[in-house]
């Protein structure tokens, strides 16, 4: 028997002993954000962590990850002395763990303010019931025999005192219930603002390792996430035409991860990590059978604004979750002060979006469908709960109450400065962060690269932060282009020779002329011209005039017309520095035997025979005039 209990002793101390082993060997750490490479769809983030390690295997558990976390794309780099055992992906979610006490806390204060709620409602409910009993039994007419004066007068003053009695509480009850409500509605803010930052769900990578000896340093590791990218614009700026073009290369940031970066190294790529690296392979293709496509083509992403509201008030701290057509969850965010929220990219498709707020009605499976290159746009409206909507009835009185709670006014959050249209939503403020000019940029074979090397911080909200790149002078051509018969304005423009030299990547450009906006130009993969006109606007220094007369002579001895055309275009350069024009206007064509077109002086312009167009190439100096004439005559034959 004693040996028994001595063998169980000795079992359940080993038990402890391994378990307690098995805990230390366990590893939970943090880590932080060193790298970030951005593609136009996604980003590969390198993170770092400090561990240290005895000689042996051990478990580490890397916490708190974003939850949009590409699981195939994980690498754990080795560690010296160390060797990677295996590697695992896995979500937590904390929506499912236990509360912490100071959410405990607002909810136990939120479970007083409705019992303190309640006990008002009640007091409310029973003057209502005695002020029915007091009008019901106001009746003086005693079997028939009615009541004396005196009767009258007592039982008068009576229900004149109770009946004021009665209002004047139910009236100050009401003042109560009304600030209860609103202080109800501030708790409930706390304790959302509460949830967003502590319920959240992450990713978790879990990694087995084995030391050949004692090891203390970085177990750096790596992986892709699709809530981020950049996008590639362009400044084209000119302040005189005899200075070169300015072109300033930039970036347009965003990511929604569900965490911020603080100090990260960027490096932007224009590879897409979502192309397959396989050429296509071509299949049998039968006449008037299937036509093989092709489906290694450029990704697909656009953008999902929106706000959520309740009562015409935008609701801060509203958790919104997104899920793709199969119900996964995809993203989760926390709307701002006034409702709205963003996240960019997401991948072209059906998605399924959901709402909470603790003390509205919660919107489930709103259904959006995600059109690429557009901001897409989705409005989520919470009702009140049954409980809130009849405090909010019984807190008014019946002279301002009429039974449409879609005019309330119940404070959740403040209140939204809403937008003319949520589609201008495209127009977001731009965080701009100034970099150093001297940032090198690299070429491979597939992609471009450009290192920023200085580190920046980028918050996790879907907006753009303004990213410069680069700044190069260019030499251009500058020269003006008229038309007289069309716009008397002469327009600008800067001709870039072999500009595919200068690595543009496909995107929107801003043009500056003189300091002022002018308009904007895209860049396209698609021109095949190895010379890139951008329009720099009008000019109000080259002065244009443009006078046509015409002439008609008598019809002749077979009813023949004529009609003589004199034009006269007159160029002034009011510019302190010469100039290049191109002047064009055209000549009349026939398709018809009897109307015949006879050409006259022209100035020496150049003439295109096939459309009639004539085109005059100028050399102007400061401040001087030109004038160019031409003429014909048409003929129509009865």
């Amino acid at each position: 028997m004693n040996f028994m209990k001595l063998t169980s002793l000795f079992l359940l101390f080993t038990l402890v002993f391994t378990t307690q082993s098995l805990a230390a060997d366990t590893l939970r750490v943090k880590s932080t954000v060193k790298n970030v490479t951005l593609y136009f769809s996604g980003a590969q983030v390198f993170r770092t962590s400090n561990v240290t390690f005895n000689k042996g295997k051990h478990f580490v558990v890397l916490e708190q990850l974003p939850q949009g976390i590409d699981k195939n794309s994980i690498q754990v780099n080795g560690m010296a002395n160390c060797e990677v055992l295996s590697v695992k992906h896995r979500l937590e979610f904390q929506r499912q763990l236990k509360r912490d006490q100071e959410i405990k806390q607002v909810e136990e204060l939120l479970k007083a303010k409705n019992i303190a709620i309640e006990d008002v409602q009640n007091k409310i409910s029973v003057y209502e019931l005695e002020e029915k009993l007091l009008l019901d039994n106001s009746n003086l007419n005693k079997n028939g025999a009615g009541s004396s004066v005196a009767e009258i007068k007592e039982a008068a003053v009576y229900y004149r005192a109770r009946l004021n009695e009665i209002k004047a509480n139910t009236l100050q009850l009401r003042a109560s219930l009304e600030k209860m409500v609103d202080d109800k509605q501030d708790i409930y803010q706390k304790l959302n603002e509460l949830r967003s930052r502590k319920i959240k769900t992450y990713s978790e990578i879990l990694v087995s390792v084995e030391c050949d000896n004692y090891f203390n340093g970085n177990l750096t590791f790596s992986y892709f996430t699709s809530n981020a990218g950049w996008e590639p614009t362009y400044d084209f700026r000119v302040d005189e035409i005899n200075k070169p073009l300015t072109i300033k290369y930039n970036a347009n940031v965003f990511q929604s991860t569900g965490e911020n970066w603080k100090n990260v190294q960027l490096k932007l790529s224009s590879y897409d990590p979502s192309l397959s690296g396989k050429k296509p392979i071509l299949i049998p293709w039968y006449v008037g059978g299937y036509e093989q496509k092709n489906t290694n083509t450029e990704s697909s992403f656009g953008a999902l604004q929106g706000k959520v509201s309740s009562l015409g008030d935008g609701i801060q701290f509203a958790q919104i979750t997104i899920y793709d057509f199969n119900k996964k969850e995809v993203a989760h965010l926390v709307s701002d002060k006034n409702g709205q929220f963003s996240i960019k990219p997401l991948r072209e498709g059906n998605y399924y979006v959901s709402a909470e707020y603790q003390g509205r009605e919660s919107v489930s499976n709103q259904y959006v469908y995600i059109n690429k290159d557009r901001i897409n746009n989705i409005n989520l409206i919470l009702g009140q709960n049954e409980r809130d909507r009849e405090a909010t009835q019984m807190s008014l009185s019946n002279a301002s109450y009429e039974g449409n709670t879609d005019a309330l006014k119940v404070r959740g959050a403040p209140g939204l400065t809403s937008r003319a249209d949520m589609s201008a939503a495209s127009s977001r403020d731009l965080k701009s962060i100034s970099l150093s000019p001297e940032i090198l940029m690299s070429n491979s074979v597939i992609s471009k690269e450009y290192p920023i090397e200085i580190p920046y911080s980028i918050n996790s909200d879907g907006e753009d932060y303004l990213v410069k790149i680069n700044e190069i002078d260019v030499p251009v051509n500058y020269a003006y282009y008229i038309v007289p018969k069309l716009d008397k304005d002469a327009f600008l423009y800067a001709s870039i020779t072999n500009w595919t030299q200068l690595n543009l990547i496909p995107g929107k450009s801003n043009i500056f002329y003189q300091g002022n906006y002018v308009g904007e130009t895209n860049i396209d993969k698609n021109i095949v011209s190895d010379t890139l006109e951008i329009s720099l606007g009008r000019d109000k220094q080259i002065v244009v005039n443009y006078d046509s007369k015409r002439m008609k002579t008598d019809k002749k001895l077979f009813g023949n017309a004529k009609e003589k055309v004199e034009n006269e275009i007159t160029v002034k350069n009011n510019k302190n520095a010469a100039i290049n024009v191109k002047v064009e206007d055209q000549y009349p064509l026939s398709n018809r035997e009897a109307v015949k077109i006879e050409r006259f002086e022209n100035n020496n312009a150049k003439v295109n025979d096939n459309d009639g167009k004539l085109t005059w190439d100028l050399k102007m100096e400061a401040g001087e005039k030109k004038s160019l004439k031409f003429s014909y005559e048409v003929e129509i034959s009865k």
